[in-house]
């Protein structure tokens, strides 16, 4: 049933509501969604869906995606949405030619000077980003990035920590990381700026901690332009059937390198966007 599967996104609540009646009373369930949302209650390892199902495509990893959410969004609220893999470096070690997206939450959102505690996860990473504020409601694709600016009130720079802790890392490929919502866990937000006052292209981050440089990049790592990055972001998040909201936080992908979230203070720098302290323990 469930690699092929499409439901229609209108389906999708009433689906969701009577796989996990079933998954409460038959642990058999092929759903990838439940199966997900219960590691993640148990803070077990992330499974690798293509292992059980091979055939699973990058459009039925979406809709294991949207269930996992409807799932989350019972207890929380969608704090914006995510872009991965916008690297082309990315890209090839998972086999696909596109970046992937996901949905942030209200639950993961911390402010500047954030203490995050690694017991509550599975592996998370650190990545730099440049965040985009939404400043008026979007309901349907933009065809380009002159009509995007209208809808877009700020920029800020923002430290996500995506939760990569699968059972097991040399298997996962990118339907593994759409199913599994692009690790979307914690990102933490400094100091809103507008526009005008920053080009996000130009923007240098570097990340340090206990006085040692772990990461530098530049705007223009993630899919050679933020704008770009924005506008890919802005039109997936449509075409999986969600609405992007006035306050919603969009990020654009890992500006440089990942590293592994290890216990200590860190400080990132973005230039004129100012910096970014948090702790992790």
């Amino acid at each position: 049933m469930f690699p092929g599967m499409r439901i229609h996104r209108r389906h999708h609540t009433l689906f969701a509501l009577v796989i996990l009646f079933i998954f409460i009373s038959a642990s058999d369930t092929n759903e990838g969604a439940v199966i997900i949302l219960e590691a993640e209650r148990g803070n077990k390892p992330l499974p690798v869906l293509t292992q059980k199902y091979p055939e699973l495509s990058i459009e039925a990893a979406y809709d294991v995606q949207a269930e996992y959410v409807r799932f989350k969004l019972g207890g929380d609220k969608i704090a914006g949405y995510k872009a991965g893999l916008t690297s082309k470096a990315a890209q090839e070690k998972f086999g696909v030619d596109t970046p992937v997206s996901g949905v942030l939450f209200s639950s993961g959102m911390h402010g500047s000077d954030a203490v995050i505690v690694t017991s509550k996860f599975r592996g998370l990473m650190i990545e730099t980003e440049i965040g985009f504020v939404v400043g008026k409601p979007i309901k349907e694709k933009i065809p380009d990035v002159a009509r995007l600016k209208v809808h877009i009130a700020a920029v800020l720079p923002v430290i996500e920590l995506p939760e990569t802790g699968f059972a097991d890392m040399k298997k996962i490929k990118a339907e593994d990381i759409v199913a599994a919502n692009v690790g979307s866990a914690v990102f933490i937000t400094g100091a809103r700026r507008p526009l005008d006052d920053a080009g996000p292209d130009g923007i240098t981050v570097k990340l340090t901690s206990s006085g040692e440089t772990l990461n530098q990049g530049k705007g223009s790592d993630a899919l050679g332009g933020q704008w770009e990055a924005l506008l890919w972001l802005v039109n997936s998040a449509i075409e999986n059937d969600w609405q992007i909201e006035e306050g919603n936080i969009l990020i654009t992908g890992a500006l440089g390198k990942v590293v592994p979230a290890k216990p200590g203070r860190y400080e990132a720098q973005f230039g004129e966007l100012g910096n970014v302290s948090f702790e992790i323990k």
